[in-house]
């Protein structure tokens, strides 16, 4: 059975049988067999970290709410509950970041998209970012994905009316950037070549910025939809400007990422 599999592998009880059963029983109770709920509760278990008596855990389980929306809830506040700011500014910046992007991310595309730089774009740093994100995201083959879509569906219907525009700045400015958007970026000896010819090179100067690449035009025109951007001067001057320095370079490499079809 799989809860009894996973508070078996549990470290804060492995060794106490009788305590696994009680939580067991508490959480078939409580999740009316819903299996991503349970899951939840578990992993939720693993940041329980110690106890003195058993009641302390079953107390914390008895306080996770039933219903996948209040346990959403319940983590969010965790977040906001944070000591340092920082880190709890930099968890809702990934959390809404991954929510409005239009694919999973990977571990080098999502700090240019968030605003973490520096140390905080290590991946080290980001796997102890998303993990203090409590249950939301999960990371498989250094992609981030959502740990299911009723989380996504969860974060979207919070609202996050200013991120499009924040993404697509943000996406800009990365692909404006010194290690950004050049000519002949993949260094071709003959820029003529097919493109089934052409293999990245290593490392691929493309990959950190094939999410801005391919998506900043439609988060900037769902920015426009959302909040009438179109009547911000500066937003305008900010994508003309770009386009003057950097149309073909942008065409280039939306031509080596196979996905032309995102400039139309």
């Amino acid at each position: 059975m799989f809860i009894d599999n996973r508070l078996q592998k549990l470290e804060l009880v492995e060794d106490n049988p009788k305590l696994q059963e009680k939580l067991r029983d508490i959480i078939l109770q409580k999740s009316n067999r819903t299996f991503l709920w349970a899951a939840l509760v578990i992993e939720e278990l693993k940041n329980l970290g110690t106890y003195e008596e058993e009641r302390e855990v079953l107390q914390f389980l008895d306080e996770m709410p039933s219903g996948l929306s209040k346990l959403y809830d319940r983590m969010i506040f965790q977040i906001e509950q944070m000591k340092s700011k920082l880190d709890r500014d930099r968890c809702f910046r990934i959390l809404s970041t991954m929510a409005t992007t239009y694919r999973p991310l990977t571990l080098t595309a999502l700090p240019p998209l968030a605003d973490l730089k520096g140390n905080l774009a290590k991946p080290e740093t980001l796997r102890k970012l998303i993990q203090m994100c409590g249950s939301f995201l999960t990371i498989q083959d250094q992609t981030i994905y959502f740990i299911h879509q009723s989380a996504k569906d969860y974060l979207v219907q919070r609202g996050n009316h200013v991120i499009h525009r924040d993404i697509y700045s943000r996406s800009v400015e990365a692909l404006k950037s010194q290690g950004g958007l050049r000519a002949n970026i993949y260094a071709l000896t003959y820029p003529g070549a097919k493109i089934e010819e052409i293999s990245p090179p290593h490392p691929d100067p493309l990959e950190h910025i094939q999410y801005c690449c391919v998506y900043w035009l439609q988060h900037f025109c769902d920015s426009v939809e959302a909040e009438k951007a179109f009547e911000s001067r500066e937003i305008i001057e900010n994508v003309y400007t770009f386009l003057q320095q950097h149309l073909l370079h942008w065409f280039e490499a939306l031509s080596l990422l196979k996905s032309l079809q995102a400039g139309k």
